[in-house]
């Protein structure tokens, strides 16, 4: 997770999301990027595109998971924060 402007978040999750969280006041909407990676597991900005990298930790953890792929960042542009 990492901050994105002065009310939102990056997010990546487990199920294979890139996500922008947008805050307000007690509320958050969630707005879906990318979806479709395989175990997102770190994203940071770098001016106007997120990197967003796999983990593929189901892979690795899971002795019934296979053989792990080759491991990759996306390059996802951001829309204004």
């Amino acid at each position: 997770m990492r901050p994105f402007g002065s009310k939102a978040l990056l997010l990546t999750e487990g199920g294979g999301k890139f996500d922008i969280v947008r805050l307000d006041g007690d509320a958050a909407k969630i707005e879906v990027v990318k979806d479709g990676i395989k175990g997102p597991c770190a994203v940071v900005q770098v001016g106007g595109t997120a990197w967003v990298v796999e983990g593929q930790q189901s892979t690795l953890f899971n002795p019934n998971g296979g053989t792990p792929g080759p491991f990759k960042a996306y390059a996802v542009q951001l829309p204004n924060g």
